[in-house]
């Protein structure tokens, strides 16, 4: 085995992990929720997905950094509005 190919492994298991706790701390949620919930339908804690939104186009690396632009210049206007007086 390279040291590539070992460095790709540890890097996938990390990931397989990290996706292990992520659904814990889901399933973790879920349970308080349905414990301090009365009359809980399954629907309120989780709803399958339908077909079409399974099947919806996945955004390209592009729109998602459009995106993420967009989003921080909409803060540094927020943030330049702001102003701090001093005493």
């Amino acid at each position: 085995m390279t040291p590539r190919e070992f460095y790709i492994i540890v890097a996938e298991e990390q990931e397989v992990r990290l996706d292990q706790l992520e659904m814990q701390a889901l399933q973790a949620f879920m349970n308080e929720k349905a414990a301090r919930t009365e009359k809980l339908k399954l629907k309120d804690i989780y709803e399958r997905p339908s077909a079409e939104q399974l099947a919806a186009p996945v955004k390209t690396k592009e729109e998602i950094y459009e995106a993420q632009m967009r989003q921080q210049q909409e803060n540094e206007a927020l943030l330049a509005q702001i102003r701090v007086e001093g005493k």
